[in-house]
């Protein structure tokens, strides 16, 4: 049992997410606290952020925008007490430098695919 369960920056790595949050919830403690943390992207940008996603990233599987995620949050038997969204942008060829350290031309291979 754990008095604080949480997924940072995980969410979008699970193929079920719902699943996640019963087992968080199951071995949260009375009185605890869910935590989860992750990108939130507004519905209508949510399809070309997993787009670019799944190319930088192939263990990406699918974000959920913020009122799907409260849905699942919802649906766990949850009560979401405090929400904070905040805008975190990040320049796309330093992200793709990070996420690719080997030379060859990366940038270039990675957007001719966007």
């Amino acid at each position: 049992m754990s008095t604080a369960p949480h997924a940072r920056y995980a969410s979008h790595h699970i193929v079920d997410p719902g699943v996640v949050l019963a087992e968080m919830v199951r071995v949260c403690k009375p009185g605890g606290c869910v935590m989860v943390i992750d990108s939130a992207p507004e519905i209508s940008r949510a399809d070309s952020f997993n787009s670019s996603e799944l190319i930088r990233d192939p263990c990406h599987t699918r974000v959920l925008p913020a009122e799907e995620l409260t849905y699942l949050i919802s649906h766990a038997g949850l009560t979401i007490s405090t929400r904070k969204l905040y805008a975190w942008e990040v320049p796309a060829q330093g992200l793709i430098e990070r996420s690719f350290p080997l030379p060859a031309n990366k940038f270039g291979r990675v957007t001719s695919r966007m």
